[in-house]
């Protein structure tokens, strides 16, 4: 394709596709697209376009831009959006706020202590703050408690491990994977529905064994580690958080 062709071909998607380029856990650009993620598939052509593929294996989608610099907004220049899967539509906020914690702390001078300190008070514990109130000479500043982005409420699983409730969405995702795999990349819908239907068999036999007192053995290891998280929670108390942060925290070496 000549280099007035891949122009026409940006001008003709202005307005229309347009992605944001964000920085992967491995530091490398990773473009979002429609709530897909693309990794860049090969050095750009003599003509400056960027192919991207999807990052979830065996998928076929795939992008192009004419740039891959990080933090921006990018046109996209031609796209093959045939995804076999299903989107990531919180991922960006997740891996823009780690992103954005880096560049502070390269280029800031507070601490990275203080600048991690922020990040947690301010999306999952939330903070007091000082706020103004009144007019004129009776204007007063008061304490007030800013809540996190992501209440503790949201996010706590406190009780979850007292009543032995999984902790994850691990058992989702595996359920999701092995599903997946019944499938080719583009089934037919008959296809499709023979599946869901071998699918609903088998969830109803599962139930039907749990009825019928028959339980499924968990790892003994997973076993050992809940009841050690469980022993350590019982002595928690408001006034011993970081006593209770280390003893868990050392789970991971012992």
């Amino acid at each position: 394709m000549t280099s007035i062709e891949d122009l026409t071909d940006g001008i003709r998607n202005i307005g229309l596709n347009q992605g944001f380029i964000t920085l992967s856990q491995k530091g490398k650009p990773q473009l979002h697209y429609d709530s897909y993620f693309y990794r860049q598939n090969g050095k750009p052509t003599k003509h400056g376009k960027f192919n991207w593929r999807c990052i979830v294996n065996n998928c076929t989608a795939s992008c192009s831009t004419y740039s891959n610099c990080i933090g921006v907004n990018v046109l996209i220049a031609a796209v093959n959006n045939t995804h076999q899967h299903s989107t990531s539509p919180t991922k960006l906020a997740k891996l823009e706020r780690r992103r954005i914690i880096g560049v502070k702390a390269t280029m800031a001078d507070e601490k990275p202590r203080k600048i991690l300190n922020d990040y947690i008070q301010d999306n999952y514990v939330g903070k007091f703050i000082t706020q103004k109130i009144g007019r004129g000479r009776g204007r007063k500043e008061i304490q007030v408690f800013k809540e996190a982005q992501f209440p503790i409420k949201l996010w706590n699983v406190n009780q979850r491990t007292h009543e032995s409730i999984p902790r994850t969405n691990n058992f989702v995702e595996s359920w999701h994977k092995a599903f997946s795999n019944m499938l080719n990349k583009h089934p037919l819908i008959y296809s499709l529905i023979n599946s869901f239907i071998s699918e609903q068999k088998r969830v109803e036999s599962s139930l039907l064994k749990l009825k019928t007192g028959i339980e499924y053995k968990r790892k003994p290891k997973y076993v050992l580690l809940d009841n050690r998280i469980k022993s350590i929670l019982k002595s928690y108390d408001k006034n011993n958080i970081e006593e209770i942060l280390i003893y868990l925290s050392l789970l991971m070496k012992y």
